[in-house]
């Protein structure tokens, strides 16, 4: 599996306020391979820089901050997510299981697979193949609850087991029978079930707007794009009254 440069970015420039404290780290990458934010444990930032990104403007919450004037743009032909893990010595190894648990839930969509590359000379905390590049799908990225979802189940894929069907492993999780890869996982998927099962019923092409642009509108404040319009806000509809194209009937 071929390994890739990446120009990473200045750790120390933002301090982060974040519940989760350990486990996952995600970022989004540029089309040439810069890191475009700090790694973050909690997911919500990701969809809040696609916001700034497309509507040109600086969006600030929780001491994250992305500038489009300032900041690598965020790649939007595809999904280029960096992925980390500092405190798992086996991150390498858990890959493909990985993605074997995200495959399964493409080929239900029907969307292109994720493939994922280790990252060259990542900080120090990071050596030994704790940071890798999911490249996937632009429909990953084309609405705030798809991008919540896709790395709401990188999460869960690591725990995993190659040769399960990955409502199995959702299942299991969710009933207390397998530990989740982070302890909040369990909590998030009870909440976001409902809506996972919904956009694989009906398909993203059905429930979101076409254009991504249309699915991050600038009047949307960050406290609700961080808070509400994720795969959980999604799920219990509290995001209906800011994006009510995503309920419509007939989109159930």
């Amino acid at each position: 599996m071929n390994r890739v440069s990446i120009h990473w970015y200045d750790q120390k420039k933002q301090n982060l306020v974040q519940g989760i404290r350990s486990g996952l780290e995600f970022c989004f990458a540029s089309p040439d391979n810069k890191q475009c934010s700090p790694f973050a444990y909690c997911k919500d930032y990701l969809q809040d820089a696609l916001q700034a990104h497309l509507t040109k403007t600086r969006k600030s919450k929780f001491g994250f901050t992305y500038d489009p004037k300032i900041h690598a743009e965020v790649c939007i032909s595809k999904c280029k997510l960096l992925v980390a893990n500092s405190s798992d010595p086996k991150f390498r190894n858990k890959i493909p299981i990985c993605l074997d648990f995200i495959h399964q839930i493409e080929d239900v969509l029907k969307i292109k697979k994720t493939v994922a590359r280790e990252c060259l000379k990542p900080a120090r905390k990071y050596a030994n193949g704790r940071v890798w590049l999911f490249q996937g799908s632009k429909r990953w990225i084309k609405s705030p609850p798809m991008i919540s979802m896709y790395t709401l189940l990188i999460r869960v894929g690591f725990n995993h087991e190659i040769g399960k069907m990955y409502y199995q492993t959702i299942d299991e999780i969710i009933d207390q029978k397998k530990a989740s890869y982070q302890t909040v996982d369990r909590h998030r998927l009870q909440g976001a079930r409902n809506g996972i099962k919904r956009i694989l019923r009906r398909g993203d092409r059905k429930i979101f707007h076409r254009k991504i642009e249309d699915n991050y509108p600038k009047h949307i404040k960050i406290s609700t794009m961080h808070g509400v319009m994720g795969i959980v806000g999604f799920s219990n509809n509290k995001s209906e009254k800011h994006m009510p194209h995503w309920h419509r009937k007939g989109s159930e």
